[in-house]
């Protein structure tokens, strides 16, 4: 698997490079790649796949217009909610009492985890 995804990020690569010679000297707009986001996809399916058994191919669709998995969306909105939390001293109160728009988030991304996990198993 992790081959797999490593040769889906080198022909990403590769075919950047490609069509970035192609707009050398030219006016027009350049590519970008979002790297921390390439390796954020690889992680996850490699992850999902090891954890869950499940090939979700967040990297094959990697500038598509459906964006990411709704799995791996809410996994890495999740993870930012919890960053926050621990600049918060009374988060164990918010979260109990459901105060906050950030542990109401938490509340439906877990829910979504919580399906989508359920759905493999």
């Amino acid at each position: 698997v992790i081959q797999m995804k490593l040769e889906q990020i080198a022909s990403l690569l590769l075919n950047a490079m490609e069509t970035e010679e192609q707009y050398v000297g030219s006016a027009e707009p350049r590519i970008s790649l979002d790297l921390q986001d390439i390796f954020f996809r690889m992680t996850f399916d490699v992850t999902s796949f090891v954890a869950l058994g499940c090939e979700i191919d967040s990297i094959g669709t990697y500038g598509a217009e459906g964006g990411q998995h709704p799995f791996a969306e809410a996994f890495g909105q999740m993870q930012e909610a919890i960053l926050q939390r621990f600049g918060d001293p009374f988060y164990k109160v918010k979260r109990v009492l459901q105060i906050g728009s950030r542990e109401r988030r938490i509340t439906v991304l877990s829910r979504t985890l919580a399906d989508h996990a359920a759905s493999i198993i």
